[in-house]
């Protein structure tokens, strides 16, 4: 994968929140710099030798809400990677 890992306070926080549901259901998830994206990141989640990315904002509003959505974008992800 291209682009290196940010440490943002949101991607800290959406990847503290979502690690958990993405490795009890067999995956691994982290936090990228999208290629070709100054400044903007994207959440990669491997599962059953698929990958699916999701993009995360730098800088939300609300830190809270924006977790809570991104982890329904996962479930609807995981649902997907795993039927």
């Amino acid at each position: 994968m291209s682009g290196k890992i940010r440490n943002t306070k949101a991607g800290r926080a959406v990847l503290k929140a979502v690690e958990p549901v993405v490795t009890a259901a067999g995956g691994r998830c982290r936090v990228e710099l999208a290629p070709g994206h100054s400044g903007h990141h994207r959440l990669v989640i491997e599962l059953n030798g698929q990958t699916r990315f999701t993009p995360i904002s730098s800088s939300p509003p609300n830190i809270d809400r924006a977790i809570w959505h991104k982890l329904g974008d996962v479930r609807k992800l995981l649902q997907e990677m795993s039927a």
